[in-house]
């Protein structure tokens, strides 16, 4: 019961969270995506939720496997959710050098 609730609340988070960087995806269009598995067949606002997914899924491995909490995995999660698409660009695991004015 814990994985069915756990699955639900990581996709609703990853739908939630990527809405405000303006991603336009619902939860159903998440789990089509994941049922059909046609890479791109839904656009490029589901992949991104998707790569929020497996962000998600695993920091949660790596916690569960008992490393801590700490800048290292904190930048493999930025790279994984960064990897391709709108922030390929900005510089995916690493740690903003400047601020913006």
């Amino acid at each position: 019961m814990w994985d069915l609730l756990l699955y639900t609340f990581v996709r609703k988070e990853a739908v939630l969270s990527s809405q405000i960087e303006g991603t336009q995806a619902t939860l159903n269009e998440l789990l089509l995506h994941e049922v059909q598995a046609v890479p791109g067949a839904l656009g490029d606002d589901v992949r991104e939720v998707s790569r929020y997914v497996d962000a998600m899924n695993h920091g949660l491995e790596r916690i569960d496997g008992g490393f801590p909490l700490s800048n290292r995995p904190l930048r493999g999660l930025h790279g994984i959710l960064l990897a391709e698409g709108r922030g390929a660009q900005q510089q995916p695991g690493e740690f903003r050098r400047q601020t913006s004015n």
